[in-house]
């Protein structure tokens, strides 16, 4: 039995119709990201869950225990889930210091001050900020802040933390500390964690599972390998992956062994079952691409058109007759605009789609 489970869950503001037809479960222990762009549906899905939404159809349960019923109009108070939620712009109280916010959520509880302490001073530790007990949250970097919202959070030793968009206030050298200490936290507490957010980067290196999320429907949910190597539809594909995805259209021929893809440039020889359709789009990641320093048999030549320094790696854009292909190389060398390279492809990594649902069919 899942730990959560949300069964045909829709959700309404006045005539907009936000969610779905949502059906999701998560397991315990599991790091579960609701992923897709702003608007898609994924913070109201995580405020349903968090008892601070209520929706209009479905059923939804934790630990097997309903706590939302649209037909029999029943919804569980928040505080009653054994859960705690980490807000996008954290929440803290103002005028009170660090050791108070985390102690907070006790107090509530009206647990006897000595447990408190100790409870408090153990959280604040893991999270490395006990030094900062005595200080106001305006004498906090976002960091550290981020910390204290954690620590406030898993203080009171909730079945599953909620985590709503938790890195996005965060400047690019913080967030990466910080998923650091989400997956060291989530592998130490073994809680359930359910994280919310629209950077594919961040979903991709912490969770256990991904949940895509398209216009307040579910398009795939899957593990990270999964999701990147085999997206289930053209709108997961070009969202998953933290660089450009090439989209090529095409003929599918099938051979006596095997099959033939034909594009404007180029043909595909492909070891792979029969396609049912003739018009497709091949799918090829821009780090699929090997850039060669000369001519050989199976190579394409192209002309640079773009380049994009990253340090470690270079991105590339090149022209090949009238398409331009996203190329990303870890090679130490210096491209120039208007130079000619080789190119050859790995066909293992391509898929197939349909053109006209976009489905994956390979």
């Amino acid at each position: 039995m899942s730990l959560i489970e949300l069964k045909n869950i829709n959700k309404y503001y006045n005539r907009n119709h936000i969610l779905h037809d949502i059906n999701l479960s998560i397991e315990e222990g599991e790091f579960m990201t609701l992923l897709g762009p702003s608007g898609c549906g994924k913070t109201t899905t995580l405020r349903l869950i968090a008892g601070l939404e209520k929706p209009e159809g479905g059923i939804a349960t934790i630990d097997g225990i309903e706590v939302d019923n649209a037909l029999n109009n029943f919804h569980l108070d928040s505080s009653k889930r054994n859960l705690s939620m980490v807000f996008q712009n954290y929440a803290l109280w103002p005028h009170m210091t660090v050791y108070e916010n985390t102690a907070f959520g006790l107090k509530m509880k009206k647990i006897n001050k000595k447990e408190i302490k100790g409870l408090v001073e153990k959280a604040l530790k893991k999270l490395q900020i006990l030094d900062l007990s005595d200080r106001y949250p305006n004498e906090l970097s976002g960091g550290q802040q981020q910390r204290v919202a954690l620590a406030r959070a898993i203080v009171t030793n909730p079945k599953i933390l909620l985590l709503d968009e938790p890195l996005s206030n965060l400047d690019a050298k913080l967030r990466i500390e910080m998923r650091n200490e989400l997956k060291k936290l989530h592998q130490e507490l073994n809680t359930t964690i359910i994280c919310v957010t629209h950077d594919q980067v961040e979903a991709m290196t912490l969770s256990t599972k991904i949940a895509v999320f398209d216009a307040g429907a579910i398009a795939q949910v899957s593990t990270p390998k999964t999701l990147y190597n085999k997206p289930k539809n053209l709108k997961v594909a070009q969202f998953i992956g933290n660089s450009s995805l090439n989209m090529l259209e095409g003929t599918y021929e099938a051979l006596a062994s095997g099959a033939i893809i034909k594009t404007s440039f180029t043909a595909f020889n492909f070891e792979t079952s029969k396609i049912s359709c003739t018009d497709i789009i091949i799918t090829i990641r821009s780090e699929d691409i090997a850039v060669l320093k000369e001519e050989t048999p199976n190579t394409i030549s192209g002309t640079v058109t773009s380049v994009f320094p990253e340090g470690a790696q270079t991105q590339l854009q090149v022209k090949i007759g009238c398409e331009t292909l996203n190329i990303l190389t870890q090679s130490k060398e210096d491209y120039s605009v208007n130079s000619i390279i080789f190119m050859n492809f790995n066909y293992r990594n391509i898929n197939i789609y349909d053109k006209s649902t976009g489905n994956l069919l390979n």
